[in-house]
Protein backbone atom coordinates (compact mmCIF):
# COMPACT_ATOMS: atom_id res chain seq x y z
CA UNK A 1 0.00 0.00 0.00
CA UNK A 2 2.66 2.53 0.78
CA UNK A 3 4.59 2.09 -2.84
CA UNK A 4 1.47 2.38 -4.33
CA UNK A 5 0.90 5.93 -2.73
CA UNK A 6 4.23 7.24 -3.10
CA UNK A 7 4.42 7.24 -6.30
CA UNK A 8 1.02 8.62 -6.47
CA UNK A 9 2.21 11.75 -4.59
CA UNK A 10 4.93 12.19 -6.77
CA UNK A 11 3.14 12.34 -9.74
CA UNK A 12 0.62 14.83 -8.16
CA UNK A 13 3.66 17.06 -6.91
CA UNK A 14 5.14 16.72 -10.32
CA UNK A 15 1.13 17.57 -12.16
CA UNK A 16 1.27 20.04 -10.17
CA UNK A 17 4.78 21.90 -10.99
CA UNK A 18 4.00 21.30 -14.10
CA UNK A 19 0.54 23.30 -13.96
CA UNK A 20 2.47 26.21 -11.77
CA UNK A 21 5.08 26.18 -14.45
CA UNK A 22 3.15 26.19 -18.00
CA UNK A 23 0.50 28.75 -16.03
CA UNK A 24 3.26 31.50 -14.67
CA UNK A 25 4.95 31.11 -18.33
CA UNK A 26 2.70 30.95 -20.76
CA UNK A 27 -1.02 31.32 -19.71
CA UNK A 28 -0.82 34.17 -17.39
CA UNK A 29 1.00 36.43 -20.16
CA UNK A 30 -1.24 35.42 -22.65
CA UNK A 31 -4.22 36.31 -20.87
CA UNK A 32 -2.60 39.70 -19.59
CA UNK A 33 -1.64 40.61 -22.62
CA UNK A 34 -4.44 39.71 -24.78
CA UNK A 35 -7.00 41.16 -22.56
CA UNK A 36 -5.02 44.48 -22.32
CA UNK A 37 -6.32 46.78 -24.62
CA UNK A 38 -9.64 45.94 -24.08
CA UNK A 39 -9.29 46.06 -20.29
CA UNK A 40 -7.59 49.68 -20.45
CA UNK A 41 -10.53 50.82 -22.64
CA UNK A 42 -13.51 49.24 -20.61
CA UNK A 43 -11.71 50.76 -16.93
CA UNK A 44 -10.20 53.96 -18.25
CA UNK A 45 -12.03 54.71 -21.30
CA UNK A 46 -8.73 55.08 -22.99
CA UNK A 47 -6.57 53.75 -25.61
CA UNK A 48 -3.94 51.16 -24.73
CA UNK A 49 -1.54 48.16 -25.73
CA UNK A 50 0.81 45.90 -24.41
CA UNK A 51 3.77 44.45 -26.36
CA UNK A 52 4.70 41.77 -24.53
CA UNK A 53 4.14 40.14 -20.95
CA UNK A 54 6.85 38.12 -19.31
CA UNK A 55 6.46 36.36 -16.00
CA UNK A 56 8.87 34.11 -14.35
CA UNK A 57 7.05 32.03 -11.88
CA UNK A 58 10.24 30.56 -10.21
CA UNK A 59 12.29 33.67 -9.68
CA UNK A 60 9.04 36.34 -9.51
CA UNK A 61 10.13 38.24 -12.25
CA UNK A 62 7.74 40.67 -14.63
CA UNK A 63 8.44 42.27 -18.07
CA UNK A 64 6.18 44.59 -19.62
CA UNK A 65 7.63 45.70 -22.79
CA UNK A 66 5.85 48.34 -25.05
CA UNK A 67 3.15 49.85 -22.76
CA UNK A 68 1.04 52.24 -24.21
CA UNK A 69 -1.90 54.68 -22.79
CA UNK A 70 -3.09 57.40 -24.57
CA UNK A 71 -5.00 60.71 -23.81
CA UNK A 72 -8.67 61.39 -24.50
CA UNK A 73 -7.01 63.63 -27.56
CA UNK A 74 -4.90 60.48 -29.23
CA UNK A 75 -1.78 61.80 -27.50
CA UNK A 76 0.71 59.67 -25.74
CA UNK A 77 -0.13 59.89 -21.58
CA UNK A 78 2.16 57.02 -21.27
CA UNK A 79 4.89 54.87 -22.61
CA UNK A 80 7.70 52.94 -22.01
CA UNK A 81 9.56 50.20 -23.21
CA UNK A 82 10.44 47.80 -20.91
CA UNK A 83 9.20 47.50 -16.91
CA UNK A 84 11.38 44.63 -15.16
CA UNK A 85 10.27 44.08 -11.75
CA UNK A 86 11.34 41.51 -8.98
CA UNK A 87 9.26 40.73 -5.89
CA UNK A 88 8.90 38.76 -2.78
CA UNK A 89 6.38 36.31 -2.20
CA UNK A 90 6.98 35.10 0.85
CA UNK A 91 6.61 38.84 2.30
CA UNK A 92 2.96 38.79 0.91
CA UNK A 93 1.93 36.41 3.79
CA UNK A 94 2.87 39.22 6.82
CA UNK A 95 0.88 41.94 4.70
CA UNK A 96 3.81 43.46 2.66
CA UNK A 97 4.20 44.09 -0.88
CA UNK A 98 8.18 43.73 -1.41
CA UNK A 99 9.57 44.91 -4.68
CA UNK A 100 13.61 44.00 -4.71
CA UNK A 101 14.04 46.27 -7.87
CA UNK A 102 11.86 48.32 -10.25
CA UNK A 103 13.25 49.64 -13.68
CA UNK A 104 11.84 51.68 -16.09
CA UNK A 105 13.50 52.20 -19.85
CA UNK A 106 12.36 54.93 -22.21
CA UNK A 107 9.70 56.12 -19.86
CA UNK A 108 7.73 58.94 -21.97
CA UNK A 109 5.23 60.79 -20.49
CA UNK A 110 3.65 64.17 -21.03
CA UNK A 111 1.16 65.96 -18.90
CA UNK A 112 -0.79 68.46 -20.42
CA UNK A 113 -2.86 71.50 -18.80
CA UNK A 114 -5.53 72.36 -21.28
CA UNK A 115 -7.22 75.97 -20.91
CA UNK A 116 -10.07 74.99 -18.84
CA UNK A 117 -7.99 73.72 -16.38
CA UNK A 118 -7.97 70.57 -16.84
CA UNK A 119 -5.44 67.57 -17.47
CA UNK A 120 -4.92 65.82 -19.88
CA UNK A 121 -5.53 62.30 -17.24
CA UNK A 122 -8.81 64.12 -16.03
CA UNK A 123 -11.14 61.79 -17.86
CA UNK A 124 -9.07 58.67 -16.47
CA UNK A 125 -9.67 60.06 -13.15
CA UNK A 126 -13.22 60.65 -13.44
CA UNK A 127 -14.03 56.98 -15.17
CA UNK A 128 -12.16 55.81 -12.12
CA UNK A 129 -14.20 57.75 -9.68
CA UNK A 130 -17.53 56.24 -11.55
CA UNK A 131 -16.27 52.82 -11.42
CA UNK A 132 -15.21 53.16 -6.97
CA UNK A 133 -18.66 54.52 -5.75
CA UNK A 134 -19.64 52.74 -3.09
CA UNK A 135 -23.28 50.77 -3.59
CA UNK A 136 -25.56 52.04 -0.97
CA UNK A 137 -27.44 49.02 1.33
CA UNK A 138 -29.27 49.05 4.10
CA UNK A 139 -27.03 46.79 6.01
CA UNK A 140 -24.44 48.51 7.69
CA UNK A 141 -20.97 46.46 7.09
CA UNK A 142 -18.11 46.21 9.48
CA UNK A 143 -15.07 47.26 7.74
CA UNK A 144 -11.84 45.85 8.66
CA UNK A 145 -8.71 47.49 9.00
CA UNK A 146 -5.74 46.11 7.12
CA UNK A 147 -2.12 47.37 7.48
CA UNK A 148 -0.54 46.83 3.85
CA UNK A 149 2.88 47.98 3.72
CA UNK A 150 5.02 48.42 0.48
CA UNK A 151 8.82 48.24 0.06
CA UNK A 152 10.80 48.71 -2.55
CA UNK A 153 14.54 48.58 -2.50
CA UNK A 154 16.08 49.70 -5.70
CA UNK A 155 14.34 52.03 -8.71
CA UNK A 156 15.85 52.97 -12.07
CA UNK A 157 14.37 54.84 -14.50
CA UNK A 158 16.68 54.84 -17.44
CA UNK A 159 16.39 57.39 -20.32
CA UNK A 160 13.28 59.46 -19.32
CA UNK A 161 11.51 62.39 -21.35
CA UNK A 162 8.71 64.12 -19.44
CA UNK A 163 6.98 67.22 -20.99
CA UNK A 164 4.71 69.47 -19.07
CA UNK A 165 2.57 71.76 -21.19
CA UNK A 166 0.25 74.34 -20.54
CA UNK A 167 -2.15 74.96 -23.16
CA UNK A 168 -3.37 77.94 -21.57
CA UNK A 169 -0.83 80.68 -21.97
CA UNK A 170 1.07 78.69 -25.13
CA UNK A 171 4.27 77.94 -23.03
CA UNK A 172 5.33 74.69 -23.00
CA UNK A 173 8.16 73.77 -20.00
CA UNK A 174 9.75 70.40 -21.23
CA UNK A 175 12.42 68.16 -18.83
CA UNK A 176 13.78 65.55 -20.36
CA UNK A 177 16.70 63.19 -18.16
CA UNK A 178 18.46 60.68 -19.43
CA UNK A 179 19.29 58.19 -16.79
CA UNK A 180 18.29 58.24 -13.10
CA UNK A 181 19.32 56.00 -10.69
CA UNK A 182 17.85 55.54 -7.09
CA UNK A 183 18.73 52.71 -4.68
CA UNK A 184 16.64 52.89 -1.26
CA UNK A 185 14.06 51.29 0.59
CA UNK A 186 10.51 52.71 1.13
CA UNK A 187 8.37 51.87 3.66
CA UNK A 188 5.02 52.60 3.42
CA UNK A 189 1.92 51.77 5.67
CA UNK A 190 -1.42 51.71 3.92
CA UNK A 191 -4.84 52.19 6.23
CA UNK A 192 -7.38 50.87 4.32
CA UNK A 193 -10.79 52.07 6.04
Amino acid sequence: MKTILKPLYVKVLLFLLFLYTLSGFLIIPYLIQSNFSKTVQEKLNTYGSLGRVYINPFSFEIELDNLLIKDDTNNTLLYFKKLDLNYELTQLFQKEITLNHLIIEDLKTSIIIYKNNRFNFTHILDQLAQQSKPEVTEKKVKKEQSNLYFTLDSFILQNARIVFKIIQNQKALKYTQTHLIFHFKISQQNQTQ
